[in-house]
């Protein structure tokens, strides 16, 4: 296992770290949502007692234990728990911030993540994992987390903006997925999916935003111009996929109606037809 920061730990391979921490899992007190009626317990959600101790004692292992696997082992418990552990969010954050172990933080942000919205310090730890961590699957898992607690603050749409700019492709690919699954207006996500097809140096940046562009469909018709423009990409997969999100805009994209007939001549067969086809989307659409 490789860590990227100064351990006093005694190391251990990865094969057994991940056998000890599955045996971990099975402590897990598993709770049948139900067998509990919210009606008749109030607004706020029941949580058994026994439920509720497990989570004490997670959150006890979480910040005080030696172990490695102890600590990773606690907070994969926690996640697995889910909403009914929100009060373990403030702990999970600080082990997020502070703990010496990337496996161990990695189990930290995707337990916030499965413990989904109503803490306010799982977008902030998040956000802050995604930007300063020094490890990879700390930052990836980080990002994937933010989807699942729908933190679309505009502080984090700028993070994930700023992501898909700055840091490593990999990232930058996690930060396209999130950042339009956690947006409620269209608008935002496509101004910065046309940047990153505008601008991103990495052609598999590009080849995901025009994809998602062609997901969102009409909604997307912001941007028109540059797809239009990225017809002329020098990857002939963000060609393609260029040319088959106008289709998918449809009738709102008409304006690209003589870019995508100068593309039905492209050299890669491929997008000569996805061009053919948009365009006869386009003339289905105006009916």
């Amino acid at each position: 296992m490789k860590v990227t920061r100064n351990l006093k730990t005694v190391e251990m391979p990865l094969c057994v770290f991940f056998l000890v921490l599955a045996a971990l899992e099975l402590s897990v007190v598993q709770v049948d949502p139900a067998g509990f009626s919210g009606d008749a317990l109030g607004d706020e959600a029941y949580v058994p007692e026994e439920v509720q101790a497990d989570i004490r004692d997670n959150i006890d292992t979480l910040l005080n234990e030696k172990s490695i696997v102890m600590r990773a082992g606690a907070a994969k418990s926690l996640g697995n728990i889910g909403p009914d552990a929100l009060e373990s969010a403030p702990a999970l954050a600080d082990v997020l911030s502070k703990d010496t172990h990337p496996m161990v933080r990695v189990q930290a942000a995707r337990a916030l993540g499965k413990i989904g919205q109503g803490a306010e310090v799982s977008g902030l730890a998040l956000s802050k994992a995604v930007w300063y961590d020094e490890d990879v699957e700390v930052r990836k898992t980080a990002i994937r987390s933010l989807g699942q607690v729908k933190d679309n603050s505009k502080a984090t749409l700028k993070l994930l903006a700023a992501v898909i700019k700055f840091k490593d492709p990999e990232l930058g690919l996690e930060a396209i997925k999130v950042l339009v699954k956690i947006d409620p207006n269209p608008k935002t996500a496509v101004y910065y999916l046309s940047d990153t097809l505008l601008n991103a140096e990495n052609p598999l940046l590009r080849v995901a935003a025009a994809q998602l562009l062609g997901q969102i469909g009409p909604n997307a018709r912001d941007a028109t111009p540059v797809l239009a423009k990225a017809l002329e990409d020098e990857d002939s997969d963000v060609r393609l996929y260029s040319a088959e999100a106008l289709g998918k805009i449809g009738r709102e994209a008409l304006t690209a109606a003589s870019a995508l007939s100068k593309a039905a001549r492209d050299p890669d067969i491929r997008v000569r037809n996805m061009a053919k086809k948009s365009l006869m989307e386009m003339a289905r659409n105006r009916r």
